[in-house]
C-alpha cells in the first residue's frame, strides 16, 4: 500500500549539510503493525513524517496506493492526508481553544462524516477519557491528550495510521492499553499502523520490527516479533 525507494532527507545550515533519512527503501503493507526502533536523532520522525507527506523528501520515491506523492501539488497532498491518514504526534497537536470533543471530531467534521457526538463519544469511552469531553486541553494531563491525539487520529477510520512515541507520557497499565488499542484499530481492521519509539522494551503483537541508526532504515530479522 505504501511504498518507499531511496527516499532521503537533507537539512543544509550554512557550509554545514545534515542527512536525516538515508536512501530508506520499504514496501509497508496492510493489515500489520510496523515498528521503527532508533535512538533520539536517528531519523525516526522524519522518516514518519517524509512516509506521512507532512515533508517534502530532498530525493526518492514514495507512493500510496500506486499514486506518486511527490507529484501532487500542496492541496492534494492535503486532501489524501485528510481522507486516508491518521497522524499521532508526540507533542500531541491539539487546539488548545477546542474542547476536548471538538478536537476529536476535527477529522469527522472536515470528511463531512455523520453521527459526531456518537462517534466521539464512543471513542472517548474506549480511552477512558469520556469525563475529559468538555474540558480543554491545558486542564489534562499529558498522558490524557496523548489519548486525544490518539483519539482524533482514529476516529475516521483511516487506512494508515502514524504514530510517533504514542505511549511515551504514559503509565505502564495506560501504555499496554493505547498499545491494544492501536493495534485493534489498525492491524485486527485491516489497516497499516507505522509507528516509532526509542523504547527498546515497547511490545506489540505480531509486528514488523525495524532499526533506525544514523538515518538508516533497516529491517530486524531476528527478533521475536509476536
Amino acid at each position: 500500500m505504501l511504498t518507499c525507494f531511496e527516499l532521503s532527507k537533507k537539512y543544509s545550515s550554512g557550509c554545514r549539510q545534515t542527512v536525516a533519512v538515508n536512501l530508506a527503501s520499504e514496501h509497508f503493507v496492510e493489515n500489520t503493525a510496523h515498528v521503527i526502533r532508533g535512538k533520539s536523532g536517528s531519523g525516526k520522525t522524519t522518516l514518519l513524517r517524509l512516509l506521512a507527506g507532512l515533508e517534502v523528501p530532498s530525493s526518492g520515491s514514495l507512493n500510496f496506493k500506486n499514486i506518486d506523492m511527490r507529484n501532487l501539488n500542496e492541496r492534494e497532498n492535503a486532501e489524501l492526508r485528510r481522507k486516508y491518514f491518521g497522524f499521532i504526534f508526540q507533542d500531541y497537536r491539539l487546539m488548545p481553544r477546542l474542547t476536548v470533543f471538538d478536537n476529536i471530531a476535527l477529522p469527522l467534521m472536515m470528511n463531512d462524516i455523520s453521527n459526531i457526538k456518537t462517534k466521539v463519544e464512543k471513542i472517548a469511552s474506549e480511552l477512558e477519557i469520556f469525563s475529559t469531553l468538555k474540558k480543554y486541553p491545558y486542564e489534562l494531563s499529558g498522558g490524557q491528550q496523548q489519548r486525544v491525539a490518539i483519539a482524533r487520529a482514529v476516529i475516521h477510520d483511516p487506512l494508515v495510521v502514524f504514530a510517533d512515541e504514542p505511549t511515551g507520557n504514559l503509565d505502564e497499565a495506560t501504555a499496554s492499553m493505547v498499545t491494544n488499542y492501536l493495534f485493534d484499530c489498525t492491524v485486527a481492521s485491516k489497516k497499516m499502523l507505522i509507528l516509532v519509539t526509542h523504547d527498546t522494551t515497547f511490545k506489540m503483537p505480531n509486528h514488523l520490527p525495524y532499526l533506525m541508526r544514523d538515518g538508516k532504515l533497516s529491517r530486524v530479522e531476528d527478533e521475536q516479533v509476536s
